[in-house]
């Protein structure tokens, strides 16, 4: 048993590490990594911290910082090692993505870096591509296929539109180059036989007459070695854009340079491993999960897109379709020809006891932001309860990756030509509001945004003209669909849950903070009240099939408000669903957590471009249990589960399964990190045993 002393050394070096682990200089902790070669036990590495150190400017919660293209700017490395014994011969030198150029590029070197002692780096300047027509002047794209058995209708797809698909985006992405790699059945390893790599072209009738040719037959799918050659015997621009795309249903099987076991020997190479190293040689690998493929297969190719920063895509379901893949392939091409994230690699070493040099590469990010800010509006009615004025609300939605400085409103009456200027009220999360009085007499009202970003991107919206006297149709509510709304002091807001289904279906209303509300429930048709109910932060009610439904709502102090008005899905374990969600849908799925082994389970709502909110129901009674982002551990039970998206429109993958299974993806736009929380927790630990060993010592010596 350790004495309580190693104990709380323990806990305090865990909250250290986890607070190392978290962030570093706005770098979200999936993106960073440290590769020691060779691995060793307590390797000094894993104590040594690497910060960036530069005047670019951040406005966001994250710290990650912001850049106009075109800029130039200047930074170091503050190193510190935090192991226990000093580190010599230690060097360090930067390596950026095609992004940026650092123009006096040179290895920094310090003699003898002693323990706890940190090192400031020499500085490094680095040049910002001018815009984005200078980033796809040059892309390299290699297709590993799986040619088993069950691969037909992928490869039959590819070859009759995979050149339709490459003409149409030659506009975007000019200088084209494709390459083939085939792996897997009857003809096995593209390691071994070199008839199965087709070398990069600009010619694509090439890739299709091998596409062609090709037969789906037999099984074993090394594509571990199929990586491995991509990765080592193309020949791949230095100016490029270097993309895989890894198109497969299996697992994979253990190759001849790679393995998929963890227990290898010197001669192999984990595929873990191999994609830490296409993320250090800056390959995006994108991963395509063919229909039917297994958790497993998931788990790695997902697994590989989340190490090198690509996508992950699966067919089937209610999601991309086989049919689908060479548009998908398409997008993807065009994606990455214009990514806009300078990645700024800092790439640590020492001299350890064998004369050998042992390395640590940590990296970070800086936005290239050219573009304006994103905005998204819609419009609800209230009125003054106290008295008979109406009020049209016209909210809106702002975001940017820089964030905002201001956000201006035009807007005028019909027939009136004076426009007004008011600057609209920051609410929360990007969210502003700006509310304006009118009367009967008054028809339409017209509108639009003007806003700028903290780089000088600025927005100038179209003109929107609001229907004045149809103001119960900008306040139904279809199934399947949600509304965010501000309930302002003594404005009492109505709408509507209209029924289009042939089923029951469920209204959820509830407040972020838990802000409380007054709510009534009333028949549309014959006005009879339902449910009247004060001091609310959550409540949900059933909708009978064919009925529609009235909501009152009143507040006494500034509250956001979402209400969902959906219908329930069965959502049964290891299900994987692909949707495309929107910022006014909504989908309810029903899930029984029956355990039957020990192993913890999730309900997992994401995508690298969307961002979920995920809220927890007990079935039983449709008490609200728990909220989070992207994805929930479930305890054991029966639940209603809502899931919205947060921010973005886009495709998202629903499951329910294991937890070790999905791991969320970083999210620029988050809105809250849980990591000040962890640290109090941490810290409390921390205090904890402090106070029980001082008191323990005390009594001793009594």
């Amino acid at each position: 048993m350790l004495k309580r002393k190693e104990i709380l050394i323990a806990v305090f070096v865990l909250g250290l590490f986890f607070l190392s682990s978290v962030t570093v200089f706005g770098e979200q902790n999936s993106h960073s990594s440290s590769v020691s070669v060779p691995s060793q036990v307590n390797n000094p590495l894993d104590s040594v911290t690497i910060e960036l150190v530069s005047d670019v400017p951040s406005r966001r919660e994250d710290n990650i910082p912001s850049i106009l293209p075109g800029s130039s700017f200047a930074f170091s490395f503050n190193v510190t090692n935090n192991s226990g014994g000093q580190l010599r011969d230690t060097e360090i030198f930067p390596r950026t993505n095609d992004y940026g150029l650092v123009t006096n590029n040179h290895t920094s070197s310090k003699s003898l870096l002693s323990s706890g002692e940190s090192w400031i780096s020499s500085e490094y300047i680095v040049d910002v591509i001018d815009d984005s027509s200078g980033i796809s002047s040059a892309l390299d794209l290699a297709i590993l296929l799986d040619q088993s058995g069950s691969m037909g209708d992928e490869i039959d797809t590819l070859t009759d539109e995979l050149i339709n698909v490459v003409d149409s985006i030659d506009e975007q992405v000019p200088d084209l180059r494709i390459g083939l790699i085939l792996f897997g059945g009857s003809s096995h390893n593209p390691y071994l036989d070199d008839n199965l790599v087709t070398p990069l072209t600009s010619d694509i009738d090439d890739i299709v007459d091998v596409l062609g040719s090709t037969d789906a037959s037999g099984g074993n799918e090394p594509w571990g070695d199929a990586l491995w050659v991509a990765q080592h015997r193309l020949d791949w621009r230095i100016d490029a854009v270097k993309l895989i795309i890894l198109i497969t249903d299996e697992s994979g099987d253990n190759g001849e340079v790679v393995s998929f076991s963890s227990e290898t020997d010197d001669k192999v190479l984990n595929i873990f491993d191999l994609f830490e190293q296409l993320a250090e040689e800056n390959f995006i690998t994108c991963t395509v999960a063919a229909s039917g493929s297994d958790y497993s297969t998931i788990y790695r190719l997902e697994s590989a897109a989340e190490t090198t920063e690509g996508s992950f895509i699966q067919l089937g379901g209610d999601g991309p379709q086989t049919d689908d893949l060479p548009e998908i392939v398409g997008e993807l091409i065009v994606k990455y020809s214009v990514e806009l994230d300078l990645k700024i690699s800092a790439v640590f070493s020492y001299l350890n006891d064998d004369d050998a040099r042992d390395y640590k590469i940590e990296r970070f990010v800086v936005l290239i932001d050219e573009l304006p800010p994103e905005v998204d509006s819609w419009i609800y009615f209230s009125e003054d309860y106290t008295s008979d004025k109406k009020f049209v609300n016209i909210m809106s939605e702002i975001k940017d990756v820089t964030g905002v400085c201001f956000v201006e409103t035009y807007y005028r009456f019909e027939n009136v030509p004076q426009w007004y200027t008011v600057n609209s009220s920051y609410m929360f999360n990007d969210t502003y509001l700006l509310s304006i009085e009118f009367s009967d007499e008054q028809e339409a009202l017209f509108y639009q945004f003007y806003c700028e970003d903290w780089l000088g991107n600025n927005n100038l919206t179209a003109v929107s003209m609001v229907d004045l006297t149809k103001a119960n149709e900008y306040s139904s509510l279809a199934v399947s669909k949600k509304m965010e709304l501000i309930l302002i002091p003594n404005h009492s807001i109505s709408c509507s849950l209209v029924d289009n289904s042939a089923q029951d279906s469920f209204g959820i209303v509830f407040s972020e903070h838990d802000t409380e509300y007054n709510i009534r429930i009333s028949d549309f048709e014959n006005s009879q009240i339902l449910l009247d109910l004060t001091n609310q932060t959550m409540i949900s009610f059933p909708i009978p099939r064919g009925e529609d439904i009235k909501l009152s709502l009143t507040a006494f102090e500034l509250v956001s408000i979402q209400i969902a008005h959906v219908v329930s899905e069965n959502l049964e374990f290891e299900d994987v669903i692909n949707r495309h969600i929107s910022e006014t849908d909504a989908f309810l799925f029903e899930v029984d957590n029956e355990y039957k082994d020990n192993s913890n389970r999730c309900l997992f709502a994401d995508s690298q471009i969307v961002q979920t909110g995920i809220y927890v129901f007990n079935a039983s009674n449709w008490e609200f249990l728990f909220k989070n982002s992207s994805e929930v551990l479930l305890p054991e039970g029966r639940f209603y589960i809502l899931v919205i998206s947060v921010y973005h429109t886009g495709e998202i993958m629903i499951t329910f399964n294991y937890e070790i299974f999905y791991d969320s993806y970083d999210h620029y736009y988050a809105a809250e990190s849980s990591w000040p929380w962890i640290f109090v927790l941490l810290s409390l630990s921390v205090m904890m045993c402090t106070i029980v060993y001082r008191r323990r010592r005390k009594s001793r010596c009594l």
